[in-house]
């Protein structure tokens, strides 16, 4: 539903407009660590949680990193609303895998 939400507003927006980091990190982290509580039982961090999902998801490796850099404070870090689709496309394919889990 979130992915689905997220398509919806990129999709009106100039693909260069400015994604708010607080919603980057969110996307970027929160499906990741609830799929590594499902998966192990564990529960990481959202800084942690950036590498496991750049594990699992290697194509969005180099989102994940400026998702972590935000994180963990770096303000000079930007997101666009391109960045939006790819992280809403991201939310899809954690939670599909995540269903996949025994």
């Amino acid at each position: 539903m979130i992915a689905l939400q997220t398509h919806r507003v990129v999709s009106e927006r100039d693909p260069e407009e400015e994604f708010r980091p607080y919603f980057a990190v969110w996307c970027g982290t929160g499906p990741g660590r609830l799929h590594r509580t499902i998966a192990t039982g564990e529960v990481i961090s959202k800084a942690e949680c950036a590498h496991y999902t750049a594990e699992l998801f290697p194509a969005y490796e180099e989102l994940l990193k400026r998702v972590r850099a935000s994180r963990l404070g770096d303000a000079s870090v930007k997101f666009t609303m391109n960045d939006g689709r790819l992280l809403g496309d991201l939310v899809e394919e954690v939670c599909d895998s995540a269903k996949k889990l025994p």
